[in-house]
């Protein structure tokens, strides 16, 4: 019987990729995905991570030992969360809450995924720190996708340094890369390739500060915490896992998509940063990462590129 690495959420952008690394690294375990799509191949579970009657059933047909759960399943984004708050909350609340009685019955390692979102206001002051949530209340948070991160992310805390729960928080910061369908819920770099390519105006804000950090440079960093971080450590660890050698405002990094397809000037138009629902800059440390041995190796420029290449092949096949 194999050891078992369950993946919440395994279909998404992020899941999608983290699974055939691990598929690569982790042979000798089995790595079942866990998500809500229809779907019908081996080590495939379909379920809903906020009914846990449901997700119980289904964890426990799984023939194996769990032995590190990945939690990844979640409703994303700012807007998402807006215009969806009650799905939000019960995703990143009742669902983690699931996730954190399961792996406490089987004593698997808990990898959860919280958001740089969580850090808020602080954005407005320094270059964050793990340490800063220290510091930070849903009243410092600027939507209710870090509010609700925010929550789940204290839950796995309260169960660590309570119920001895092995848990470990994931951070990310900015993830982009081929794979996404562009939307106004998705990051500003999809909408922007998506929309020049397709001869549309952008919005941009002004003087908005960003760190991009490509979906592999992501991936092998989340490998590291797996692999090396200690889980037997009885205080809450959280890491931030990101590229923060590529400081861009957003401002760049349209005038480079734009330049990429060779679209007009007249389609970029910059407005004023209102302040809503999101920090104007993003300056973050990943000393903690970097101590595991991370080193990010795609540059901004060339994952742009990647990514309008991927995009151009999205749109050559829905003309077809």
């Amino acid at each position: 019987m194999k050891d078992v690495i369950l993946v919440t959420g395994g279909l998404g952008f992020i899941g999608k990729k983290l699974v055939q690394k691990l598929k690569d690294e982790y042979s000798d375990y089995k790595i079942v995905v866990l998500d809500q799509y229809i779907r019908d191949y081996d080590d495939y579970i379909r379920s809903d991570i906020t009914d846990f009657g449901e997700i119980y059933t289904n964890v426990k047909r799984i023939n194996g030992n769990i032995k590190y759960i990945i939690h990844a399943a979640s409703e994303v984004g700012r807007i998402n969360g807006e215009e969806h708050p009650w799905k939000m909350i019960d995703s990143a609340v009742k669902g983690t809450l699931n996730l954190i009685n399961i792996a406490l019955e089987y004593d698997a390692k808990l990898v959860y995924f919280s958001t740089s979102e969580v850090y808020g206001d602080i954005f407005d002051d320094k270059e964050v720190v793990e340490e800063d949530m220290l510091n930070v209340s849903p009243l410092t948070l600027n939507n209710v996708y870090a509010i609700s991160k925010l929550f789940g992310e204290s839950l796995v805390r309260h169960y660590v340094k309570n119920y001895g729960l092995k848990a470990v928080g994931i951070r990310p910061f900015m993830v982009y890369g081929p794979g996404v369908y562009s939307s106004k819920y998705k990051s500003a770099l999809d909408i922007f390739a998506w929309k020049l390519l397709n001869e549309e105006e952008i919005n941009v804000d002004e003087n908005c500060v960003r760190s991009w950090c490509h979906i592999n440079d992501f991936i092998d960093g989340i490998l590291l915490i797996i692999k090396k971080h200690n889980f037997h450590n009885k205080e809450y660890t959280a890491y931030n896992v990101g590229n923060n050698k590529e400081y861009k405002t957003i401002e760049e990094s349209a005038e480079f998509i734009r330049k990429e397809l060779s679209k007009d000037t007249s389609l970029i138009n910059i407005q004023r940063f209102n302040g809503k629902f999101k920090s104007q800059s993003k300056y973050f440390k990943i000393d903690k990462l970097e101590s595991l041995g991370f080193v990010p190796k795609v540059t901004i420029n060339d994952g742009i590129k990647e990514m309008i290449d991927w995009y151009k092949k999205v749109k050559d096949e829905s003309l077809k």
